[in-house]
């Protein structure tokens, strides 16, 4: 397995983690409280996003493990879904670092989940860019 391959490889086994992790939301970050107090409108939206949002991460993941020799030729649609990934988590890596700004008010431990899942997202991005340098440099 070429290291690009196991690039992939590695970023679809941390979609898969992403998939698994955002099925804990609903529990975690008490949803059921938080989604009693909006319109059932905007209730069905936001978990209905969200539930979509999981199945892609899965998708992503399951190409990921299928397709890891193709991604990591970076070559035709390959090349564009890997493009695409990356900067998919770049912006999310960006966004986290501009958006989330925890005050002290927050849960202890919320310091240390921030700069994990920083440390994924970037993960991320470099796992799916890796074989599109590898391409463009080789």
């Amino acid at each position: 397995m070429s290291i690009a391959e196991l690039s992939v490889f590695a970023g679809g086994a941390l979609t898969a983690l992403m998939a698994a992790f955002h099925t804990r939301f609903y529990a975690v970050f008490g949803w059921k409280d938080d989604f009693a107090k909006i319109h059932l409108r905007n209730r069905r939206i936001l978990y209905t996003v969200h539930v979509a949002l999981i199945l892609a991460f899965v998708a992503l993941a399951v190409l990921s493990f299928k397709y890891s020799d193709d991604l990591s030729r970076a070559k035709g649609l390959a090349l564009g879904l890997d493009v695409a990934l990356a900067l998919f988590w770049l912006w999310r890596l960006i966004w986290q670092l501009a958006y989330f700004d925890y005050p002290k008010e927050y849960h202890a431990h919320t310091p240390v989940v921030h700069w994990v899942l920083c440390a994924v997202f970037a993960a991320l991005c470099a796992a799916y860019a890796l074989p599109v340098v590898l391409r463009i440099t080789a």
